[in-house]
């Protein structure tokens, strides 16, 4: 009777990183709706903290008086670039006429208005302290009669901001952290079926690096990929809210997207390739007892 004849080997099976890259995209897409939101909602309160307006009404000026106290003004490091304009006190009563659709100058009444400047700071000079050292400057030079602002507009959109960010910031450590948490199991999954052969080549007397090193690559290439992914899937999704909130896009600039686009990239690349790192260490100081 002959011996019965040793099976051969099955084909190795591919690794499941397909996997691994669906459930880390998965997890880098949250992240970027996190980060976009917030990003959203704080453009929001920049861009009314931008809308901010002093009013400067002036004295009885000369022309030349007039046109210099504008130079010095436009010299100011608070100035919004273009955002000063000079209203004489003739096209104010016309404009106020126009919005209450009566001219009481028809009455023979004398015109109560100044000649004035209208000003908007920027954003980072819109805290409630910081104006009123402007306000008192401003009032302080002798063209000036009277500096006019909101301060209850300025006190409720910097304590807006304080609140989005205090918040904000929480959120966005919580699901950064929550997404270290997620990619690094999901690598330790995935690197767990590679345990034995990750020792066998350890016991043949491979160097660690040269274990390691590939692993590292292989995590970086899947982790960028990921994270485009991630990009396409965010850029689908911003495409069709954009289709349905037009007026979103307002808010969103290059450089915006840009730096999200990089944060996810590189979280992405250095959980991925942190992560095998250490797994790989780690199978590599277990002893063999210890993988089974």
């Amino acid at each position: 009777m002959s011996a019965p004849r040793a099976s051969r080997p099955g084909p190795r099976r591919r690794p499941g990183y397909v996997w691994m890259i669906f459930s880390v995209t998965t997890v880098l897409l949250l992240l970027g709706m996190v980060l976009l939101a917030a990003l959203l909602v704080r453009q929001v309160v920049e861009q009314e903290r931008s809308s901010v307006e002093l009013m400067i009404e002036l004295r009885e000026l000369e022309s030349g008086e007039q046109l210099a106290l504008q130079a010095q003004l436009a010299a100011r490091p608070y100035l919004q670039p273009g955002s000063l304009e000079y209203i004489s006190k003739e096209a104010a009563a016309e404009e106020m006429a126009t919005v209450f659709e009566e001219d009481f100058q028809g009455f023979g009444l004398m015109n109560p208005l100044r000649d004035h400047f209208l000003l908007k700071l920027r954003p980072e000079y819109i805290e409630p302290d910081t104006i009123e050292r402007i306000q008192t400057a401003l009032q302080a030079l002798p063209e000036v009669q009277e500096v006019i602002y909101q301060p209850s507009v300025v006190e409720r959109l910097s304590g807006n901001l304080r609140t989005l960010m205090w918040y904000g910031g929480v959120v966005v450590l919580l699901f950064v952290g929550l997404t270290m948490v997620v990619i690094h199991n999901t690598i330790r999954l995935r690197m767990y079926a590679d345990r034995f052969l990750i020792k066998n080549m350890q016991l043949v007397g491979a160097a660690p690096g040269f274990i390691i090193r590939p692993y590292v690559v292989r995590a970086i290439s899947y982790g960028a990929l990921s994270g485009v992914l991630a990009l396409v899937a965010l850029a689908g999704l911003l495409w069709w809210i954009s289709g349905e909130l037009p007026d979103i896009l307002t808010y969103m600039s290059t450089g915006m997207l840009a730096t999200l686009a990089g944060v996810l990239l590189a979280i992405g690349i250095a959980i991925s390739a942190i992560g095998t790192y250490f797994t790989v260490r780690k199978y590599l100081r277990a002893s063999l007892d210890d993988l089974y």
